[in-house]
């Protein structure tokens, strides 16, 4: 007979509650845009707090029920073989059917998307071509094995189907002027979602999701989100994730409690994850 074969432990320090996280995310988000932030500025706070990129569960069509692989974003992923500028982020999304890397480019939120006649600015056409040359990469059947293999990836039976992302610009920009609005929803091909940077905003279905890093050997975490349970479902995959104490440890909106009880934990967890048996409850969390 099934049973559970794990146990929980009650009365554990408790991790920053979703609607507190949200709520600091909206007014830190805002106030680093409204700083004129460097794209670097930008990269950084987003690599420490996920929930707000966009593509966890894919962007394009109906949103999916899958976590995305590996539980994380990537931060400026290798795309191996292909020398010029990586993606900032990128999701790998994925459904019953189909596998969708979510690749997103992000620029400085200051650039200007038009010209004063209307045109689009070089900026904007050079951020978009970054998407173009991706498109290309992985349009090549050879290019599609590299990445499931040097990813990890173990869907290989589902189809592959990349989405692209440019993150590009202030909304008031365009906010009130039906000429621009119109020509911006022009702007992008197949599979591609233009986004400015005021249409993020906190995902709360992504705030157990980590942010890491790919290496040859794997993934290194970079940071982890203050909302983060432990518990038998906390793993979507098997996969090596290092330095995962470590960054709970060099996140300061875990308390010093909160944080000795997750790394004593982290052990007992990834075993009951890793072994899979018995019955368990996604409820079941501490």
């Amino acid at each position: 007979m099934l049973e559970k074969r794990y146990t929980i432990i009650p009365d554990s320090p408790r991790p920053m509650e979703s609607g507190h996280y949200a709520d600091y995310l909206k007014d830190a988000w805002a106030k680093l845009l409204d700083g004129n932030p460097t794209e670097r500025d930008v990269q950084h706070f987003l690599e420490q707090h996920p929930a707000l990129i966009p593509g966890a569960f894919s962007v394009i069509g109906g949103l999916s029920g899958h976590a995305p692989f590996p539980d994380a974003v990537i931060s400026q992923p290798e795309l191996y073989g292909y020398q010029r500028r990586k993606p900032n982020f990128m999701w790998i999304s994925k459904n019953s059917l189909t596998l969708n890397p979510v690749l997103i480019e992000i620029e400085a939120p200051e650039k200007k998307m038009f010209r004063k006649d209307g045109t689009p600015t070089a900026e904007f056409t050079q951020a978009k071509n970054q998407l173009l040359e991706w498109k290309v990469w992985f349009s090549k059947p050879e290019n599609q094995m590299a990445f499931l293999r040097d990813y990890a990836i173990p869907f290989h039976r589902l189809r592959l189907e990349p989405q692209y992302v440019l993150i590009f610009g202030r909304r008031s920009e365009y906010e009130g002027n039906e000429q621009l609005t119109r020509l911006r929803s022009e702007q992008m091909g197949a599979n591609e979602v233009l986004m400015s940077f005021d249409r993020l905003g906190f995902d709360a279905n992504s705030d157990q999701f980590l942010s890491v890093r790919h290496k040859p050997l794997g993934y290194e975490v970079l940071h982890v989100p203050p909302t983060l349970w432990l518990g038998p479902a906390m793993f979507s995959y098997e996969v090596p994730l290092d330095g995962l104490s470590a960054a709970v440890d060099n996140n300061p909106f875990i308390s010093g409690e909160r944080k000795g009880f997750i790394k004593d934990r982290l052990p007992y967890w990834v075993e009951i994850n890793r072994a899979r048996q018995g019955i368990y409850s996604q409820a079941d969390r501490e």
